[in-house]
């Protein structure tokens, strides 16, 4: 949600919210507003699916920071922003947010 709305996705209606979140639960949803796009993996192979066209330097092999994440955090989000802003955020057992890659510091 965070990565759809911003840090005022709080202020969401419920109503609104709700739909959103169904079909995140499904794998996929898409703002309509601003196209900006969320996929729910949970594993390296289907984040490689949906970003190696645009993230082509990075490492995808089992030895690489994103591969260990990912036997730490296997729950896990591609936030696609924009053409050049994707992210992938992992998410624990209770669904609480451990880590985003890249790192935005």
């Amino acid at each position: 949600m965070h990565a759809l709305f911003g840090r005022l996705y709080t202020e969401k209606p419920p109503k609104e919210v709700k739909p959103i979140i169904g079909a995140l639960e499904q794998g996929f949803y898409e703002c309509p507003a601003s196209g900006k796009r969320v996929y729910r993996i949970n594993s390296i192979s289907q984040a490689q699916q949906i970003l190696g066209h645009k993230w082509t330097d990075e490492s995808w092999g089992e030895s690489s920071v994103l591969a260990n994440q990912f036997r730490i955090t296997p729950s896990a989000s591609v936030a696609v922003m924009g053409d050049n802003d994707q992210r992938l955020v992992f998410f624990d057992q209770s669904n609480q947010l451990v880590a985003v890659y890249p790192r935005s510091d």
